[in-house]
């Protein structure tokens, strides 16, 4: 189905429809991703991460900038909506994710 098809084909569907087809592509995502190997999990975030990285070095200033704003913007408002229980439990998780990091 092309780009402009498909376009067409969602503006004709109601809300309650396009909540079940997103539910169900959500669940056949997630069954794929426990389905995968170790190596394959690996590889799958590999080429996420390179083809994020080729995005965002084609960005312009201007979209780049935005993009930190934003970023910066969501991670203030997170950090002001946390509960001290729940900023110790972010910084547990990043340390032991740090930690793994410089086992390898």
């Amino acid at each position: 189905m092309t780009k402009e098809s498909k376009a067409r084909w969602l503006a004709r569907q109601n809300q309650e429809s396009l909540d079940r087809i997103r539910a169900i592509d959500a669940a056949a995502y997630r069954r794929r991703i426990e389905a995968e190997t170790p190596s394959q999990a690996q590889n799958r975030r590999e080429i996420h991460a390179g083809k994020q990285r080729l995005h965002i070095e084609r960005q312009t200033p201007a979209q780049s900038q935005t993009r930190r704003d934003v970023n910066a913007t969501f991670h203030s408002n997170r950090i002001e909506a946390e509960t001290p229980a729940q900023s110790e439990a972010h910084r547990e998780r990043d340390a032991a994710a740090h930690s793994r990091r410089i086992e390898r």
